[in-house]
């Protein structure tokens, strides 16, 4: 797959794409995670989530959705079971997971024809720190594949890690499994990444990275001014429900409003078309590289 295929396909998808951060608390504690996307404690709104309200708000949409449920970790959510049972009966659902939870109860519980993509996290150095083993996580990801679900290995490379790339890399592709090696991004130890990658390091990510990935340490995370179609097509949620145009406009000091209202209560209101963006550091920079016009991009390329 080339860069532009992926730009195409988005560009071409009428569904709306909800990127739902459903829950924050995670099992893990990786040091190098989101600040914005982990907690060591559980939420008192969690118990409270109605998943027959979620489909009924989703569905009075009048339009194709898909949902991604990310965290935290999603299957540690006391409603994720019953909720993906909801989801999957009538909307394309994706999940991000270190898939340290019931693997067996979360297909006997969907709809897997709906079930596009399972994003499974190899957290390595977590997963050793509580005895479980490399081996266990594949056995997880075969079962998963088995039944005919997309899944998808993710290791987050850092400078520490990635002298056990290659050789997890192959194992998990001998498996007949793919695995995708996604540059860390964030500060670590003064230095700002991907950019402080260097060539060398770059080099030994370049056989697994994904196109995205590609085009990220081509363009960077900086898509300011540009035409995005996030808060059009795309959104952020949190996990009560208020939409925002990106996580951008929802974690920076952007001078725009990037709020959309909240999808529970009916005031979600999307934007009527693509604007330019405000944001001068892409916290998720997928989100500027499938949200910026695709011939701006090509014309960085070039």
């Amino acid at each position: 797959m080339n860069h532009f295929s992926i730009l195409d396909d988005i560009k071409k998808n009428e569904e709306l794409y909800f990127d739902w951060t459903l829950i924050k608390y995670c099992n893990f504690s990786c040091y190098y995670c989101f600040p914005r996307a982990h907690s060591p404690k559980r939420s008192p709104f969690e118990n409270e989530l109605d998943v027959n309200m979620v489909n009924q708000a989703f569905g009075a949409l009048k339009r194709p959705v898909h949902v991604n449920l990310t965290g935290g970790e999603p299957m540690m959510h006391p409603r994720f079971f019953e909720l993906i049972s909801r989801l999957t009966s009538d909307f394309g659902v994706s999940i991000y997971t270190n898939l340290t939870g019931d693997v067996d109860r979360m297909l006997d519980s969907c709809n897997t024809n709906n079930l596009r993509t399972i994003y499974a996290s190899l957290h390595l150095e977590e997963r050793e720190k509580r005895g479980k083993s490399f081996s266990s996580f594949i056995e997880k990801v075969i079962q998963v594949h088995r039944v005919g679900v997309d899944i998808r290995v993710i290791y987050v490379c850092l400078p520490s890690n990635l002298g056990r790339l290659k050789e997890i890399c192959e194992k998990t592709s001998e498996a007949g499994i793919c695995i995708e090696a996604r540059p860390f991004r964030g500060f670590l130890r003064g230095k700002v990444y991907p950019e402080s990658f260097r060539p060398e390091e770059v080099a030994l990510m370049d056989p697994w990275l994904h196109a995205k990935d590609r085009l990220l340490l081509k363009l960077g995370r900086n898509f300011f001014g540009q035409t995005c179609s996030f808060g059009c097509k795309y959104f952020t949620m949190d996990s009560v429900g208020d939409v925002y145009r990106c996580y951008s406009y929802k974690h920076l000091d952007v001078p725009k409003d990037g709020s959309l209202g909240n999808l529970f209560n009916g005031t979600f209101q999307p934007k009527r078309r693509p604007e330019t963006c405000w944001a001068r550091t892409c916290i998720c920079p997928y989100h500027g590289i499938f949200g910026v016009a695709a011939n701006k991009l090509i014309k960085k390329l070039n």
